[in-house]
């Protein structure tokens, strides 16, 4: 399962754009907002799954956790942090993730697991 969390200023996309912000660009839990827990194992897979398609949006997607209102949910975008069941956070680039072993956000997976016991 991966946590997902989206960063507040949706433009922050724009910054990533350029190679040298990509590298060392750095959320903090500020930036970030729980969005979703997605049974996936694979970065990838749970970005794509959080994606809008052919405008039906993710949150129709079984399986997928919503976090808050679905209905004023957004795709999933660079910028935003995906964190896997070992804990380690991911950015979102515009080609694939980045490691972001300096911050600490919660992988909430485990507690929906054993809420659904």
């Amino acid at each position: 399962m991966i946590t997902i969390y989206h960063h507040l200023d949706f433009h922050i996309a724009t910054r990533l754009i350029d190679p040298t912000e990509q590298q060392i660009y750095q959320p903090t839990p500020q930036d970030l907002e729980l969005a979703a827990i997605v049974p996936e194992d694979d970065l990838s897979r749970a970005f794509h799954r959080t994606l809008h398609e052919e405008g039906v949006a993710w949150t129709s997607d079984k399986g997928v956790t919503i976090v808050g209102d679905p209905r004023t949910r957004r795709s999933s975008y660079d910028g935003d942090v995906l964190v896997d069941a070992e804990g380690m956070a991911h950015l979102v680039l515009p080609v694939g993730f980045r490691a972001l072993p300096g911050l600490r956000l919660p992988f909430l997976a485990c507690i929906l697991a054993e809420d659904t016991r």
